[in-house]
């Protein structure tokens, strides 16, 4: 579905075309440890405060959800911090000394999901049910290319990190 939404962009010319696997772009070199280490404990202090206040809605699915549930769950995404400051944050973990080909495609992608979240906070907040469903559909595509250049750059499987971003 990516590759085929590039390929319209790109035939199209709308927008600019993203390359349809992020790692092509990528040394696929991981990043030096210590750097590793580092982005680690910011991430795991970052999720540790993420989930003191977890998502109230617990009926609620993202996948059909209820036209009159969109403005409170937009409400609450809005008021997380990290939705809106999440670029920043992943600039802020420095850049490693191996493995900055990687790292970059991973910041890109960051940036791309902190858009992607403004556009579902957007969405919701409108009760926009179809404009919500892109965003979800959207993100999971992003989150998913996330964990696969989080890999590539050493971070272990179910890491902080991977979570936090992913």
């Amino acid at each position: 579905m990516i590759v085929a939404a590039i390929a319209m962009l790109t035939v199209t010319g709308c927008g600019t075309a993203h390359p349809a696997n992020p790692l092509a772009t990528a040394t696929n070199v991981p990043a030096n440890n210590a750097f590793l280490t580092n982005a680690t404990t910011a991430c795991t202090a970052a999720l540790n405060l993420l989930t003191q206040r977890p998502f109230p809605y617990s009926d609620f699915n993202q996948n059909d959800p209820a036209v009159s549930e969109l403005p409170a769950v937009g409400a609450f995404y809005d008021a997380q911090k990290f939705n809106h400051d999440e670029l920043a944050f992943a600039q802020g973990l420095g850049e490693p000394t191996t493995g900055q080909g990687t790292w970059k495609v991973f910041v890109n992608l960051v940036g791309q999901e902190q858009t992607a979240m403004a556009s579902q906070i957007s969405a919701a907040k409108a009760a926009n049910k179809t404009g919500f469903l892109a965003s979800v559909k959207q993100l999971a595509a992003i989150e998913s290319e996330i964990d696969s250049i989080a890999a590539a750059a050493g971070f272990a499987q179910g890491s902080d990190c991977i979570l936090l971003f992913g």
